[in-house]
């Protein structure tokens, strides 16, 4: 605790010093036709069957952020990230839903408001454990009332690095691959996307790898660390974003399933078509919240992944000018 207080007060110092929903057509996937070009709907573990112990993932529909539950087997949790402010309002059914009353492990990606800025409120009002963070120390006010959150609950700060393995439970191990040090620094070309907490879950034969919003250096120090990076499953990085995924990072990774977290009709144009197209050069399956909503994957230690989002929508798909005004028509019209 005192290397926690240490942390925290050296955090606190530098912030002052620095002047510190659902989205798809009812259906399952295959059914019906849509139009030329738009979606590609593939098996993508929807008619698999699981063998044994099973592990559940929840990425979260919570707009344009990204939140992530894991579930092991013997019901301990690890929640990666807590999108934007009030982000925590749409997490706490979901965790009340899964019946999880406590979240044994976090993973804070890194201090940008869209990973972190619900965060802090969630661990003022759920018990939590063992907290994993790049201890990249910014201005932003979302990461001073987690820093204040974390002392005030009690819970162990652990400054995340390459090489960290960290037992979850007999079943799951999460292998810390990024950052390594010397993090980058305000200077350097977005240094708080390349100073992401990358992280891997290993559960007998099957891999899960999370990427935060890595952007191409960030890759390249991934790829020089000689990681294995091979994955089952892949939460695509900085939301479908051009820079944060390519050809060569699918080749490497290898995913049956991919997602990507985004909100409909964002100003940012997630996802991009450049990531669309490197995905549409393989046969991964692609789910995404802006098309599916919550979307919950099962697996067991053999490798078999069954994907249920809440509403079955798998698709290769860009956002279109007008789409919410579609949305927003098709919702009308369902009340």
């Amino acid at each position: 605790m005192k290397s926690w207080f240490r942390f925290c007060c050296i955090g606190v110092a530098l912030l002052a010093g620095f002047g510190c929903g659902k989205k798809a057509d009812e259906g399952g996937a295959g059914v019906g036709k849509p139009p030329a070009g738009q979606m590609r709907t593939q098996p993508g573990g929807q008619n698999v069957v699981l063998n044994g112990k099973t592990l559940k993932i929840t990425v979260m529909d919570i707009g344009q952020g990204d939140s992530t539950l894991i579930e092991t087997p013997s019901g301990k949790t690890v929640l990666i990230d807590a999108g934007l402010p009030g982000s925590q309002d749409k997490i706490e059914p979901i965790l009340r839903e899964h019946h999880v009353s406590k979240l044994d492990f976090i993973v804070d990606s890194h201090p940008h408001n869209d990973h972190i800025g619900g965060m802090g409120k969630l661990l003022e009002e759920v018990p939590f454990d063992t907290v994993y963070d790049s201890a990249l120390v910014t201005n932003a006010p979302a990461q001073t009332r987690l820093l204040k959150a974390i002392k005030a609950g009690g819970g162990k700060f652990v400054r995340a690095r390459k090489g960290m393995t960290v037992p979850i439970d007999n079943d799951v191990t999460m292998e810390i691959l990024q950052p390594q040090d010397p993090l980058f620094q305000e200077g350097d070309k977005n240094y708080i996307n390349n100073d992401s907490v990358i992280v891997r879950f290993v559960f007998g034969k099957t891999r899960l790898l999370f990427t935060g919003d890595m952007e191409e250096v960030e890759r390249a120090r991934l790829y020089e660390s000689g990681a294995d990076i091979r994955a089952d499953f892949l939460k695509i990085a900085h939301h479908g974003s051009r820079n944060g995924t390519d050809a060569e990072f699918l080749g490497r990774v290898k995913p049956q399933i991919a997602t990507i977290s985004c909100a409909t009709g964002n100003s940012f144009g997630h996802p991009h078509a450049e990531a669309i197209q490197a995905l549409q050069a393989t046969q991964i399956a692609l789910y995404r919240t802006d098309l599916s909503g919550t979307i919950v994957i099962n697996c067991d230690a053999e490798g078999h992944l069954q994907a249920l989002p809440s509403q079955i929508a798998e698709s290769n798909r860009v956002y279109q000018p007008g789409d919410d005004r579609q949305e927003q028509k098709r919702r009308r019209r369902k009340r």
